[in-house]
C-alpha cells in the first residue's frame, strides 16, 4: 500500500495523558492479574487441537489473567528453507524460545541489509502466527516492498513505532511513509513482526483486541451509577477497544457494547496497539508495587518477558468472549 501523505502535526497523545484518561480501569485490570480481583472467564473450543491447542469441545476457564497465562496453547507448524527456523510446538516456554530465536535472526538480517533472509524470516513469523496464507495480511512485507528495500523499510518503521511508543502520537503520525513510499500498516501479521522488532510493542491481533474490549466492559459494569455519571455515562473514548467481528464468539455481549466497533486496519488499530502496550506496562509496574498482593507476573524479572506473558494471557482469554 503506497501513500504520499505524512507529517506529525496535531495534538499529541502521550503515555501519561492516556493513562490519566483511563480512570479506574488500570487498577481494576491490575487486580485481575490474580485471584484478589473479581475476574474469571471461560469458553468451549469450537475446533480441534490444530486450531486451539485443545481437543474439540474442551471447556477452558481461568480465574485470573495470570491463570490464563498458565494455560497458554498455540499449536503452530513452521516449514522454512532456513533449517533452524523449522518448528512445531504449542506450549508457552517453547513458543517463547522460538520467537526469541526469530527475533535475534530477524534483527541481525535487517542490520546486515540481507533482503532475502529478512523476507523469509518475516514469513516464518507469519506462518507461526497462522496468517501467512491470507493475501491482504502483511501484503507490503510479503510482496509489496522489494527484497532490496525490505530491510530499510522495516528498520524505518521500527524507529517510527519506537518513537511513537516512547513519545506519544498525533492523528497524522500513522500516515507516515518510509523513503520508498510505503505507509505504516498494522494488521494481524505486521503486529507480530513489529512485536519482535520494537523495544516495546505487543502483538495486538483479533483475540487480544476482543479480550481487551471485554475486560473494559467488565470494568464498566462494575461502576456505580454515580461514577458513570461522573464519566457522563459514556465509556472513556480511549478505552473503546475494537473487537474481532470476523471470528465466531469474539464480539462482547455486555452492556456498553454499543460504544465499541469492529477491528479494522487503520490508524485506530495502530493507536490501540500502542495504548494496550502502555496499559500492560503500567499494570505490571503497579503490580510490582503491591508487595504481598502482587501477582506472579511480578516475579518475571525480564520486562519484555512479562509483557509477552500478559499478552499471551489476553490471547487465550480472547479465543471467545461471548459465551
Amino acid at each position: 500500500m503506497k501513500s504520499n501523505s505524512g507529517g506529525n502535526t496535531g495534538p499529541v497523545e502521550t503515555r501519561e495523558a492516556f493513562l490519566q484518561s483511563c480512570g479506574g480501569f488500570v487498577d481494576w485490570f491490575t487486580d485481575s492479574f490474580n485471584e484478589f480481583g473479581s475476574f474469571d472467564h471461560g469458553w468451549r473450543t469450537r475446533s480441534g487441537r490444530h486450531k486451539s491447542g485443545y481437543p474439540k469441545n474442551t471447556r477452558w476457564s481461568c480465574t485470573s489473567i495470570f491463570s490464563a497465562y498458565q494455560q497458554y496453547r498455540w499449536p503452530a507448524v513452521v516449514d522454512s528453507d532456513i533449517k533452524q527456523c523449522n518448528w512445531s510446538g504449542r506450549e508457552l516456554l517453547e513458543t517463547t524460545r522460538y520467537l526469541e530465536q526469530l527475533q535475534c535472526a530477524l534483527n541481525k538480517a535487517i542490520d546486515n541489509d540481507e533482503g532475502e533472509l529478512t523476507r523469509e524470516l518475516c514469513n516464518c513469523v507469519l506462518r507461526w502466527g497462522g496468517v501467512a496464507t491470507r493475501p491482504h495480511i502483511a501484503a507490503d512485507i510479503k510482496t509489496g516492498v522489494t527484497v532490496e528495500n525490505l530491510p530499510t523499510h522495516l528498520n524505518d518503521m521500527r524507529r517510527q513505532l519506537d518513537k511513537l511508543t516512547n513519545e506519544g502520537f498525533s492523528d497524522t503520525d500513522f500516515s507516515y511513509c518510509d523513503p520508498h513510499g510505503f505507509v505504516m500498516r498494522i494488521d494481524s501479521g505486521t503486529t507480530k513482526i513489529f512485536s519482535l522488532l520494537c523495544n516495546s510493542f505487543i502483538i495486538y491481533d483479533g483475540r487480544v483486541a476482543s479480550a481487551m474490549a471485554m475486560l473494559v466492559l467488565r470494568w464498566w459494569n462494575t461502576l456505580e451509577a454515580a461514577e458513570k455519571l461522573r464519566l457522563e455515562n459514556e465509556l472513556p473514548k480511549n478505552l473503546r477497544f475494537s473487537y474481532d467481528a470476523i471470528a465466531q464468539g469474539r464480539k462482547p455481549d455486555l452492556p456498553g457494547k454499543e460504544f465499541l466497533q469492529p477491528l479494522k486496519v487503520g490508524s485506530l488499530r495502530s493507536k490501540e496497539n500502542i495504548r494496550v502496550t502502555w496499559l500492560i506496562e503500567e499494570a505490571l509496574r503497579r503490580d510490582k508495587l503491591r508487595s504481598q498482593q502482587a501477582s506472579n507476573f511480578s516475579t518475571i524479572e525480564n520486562q519484555s518477558h512479562a509483557l509477552r506473558a500478559v499478552e499471551a494471557a489476553l490471547f487465550m482469554i480472547g479465543y471467545a468472549v461471548n459465551t
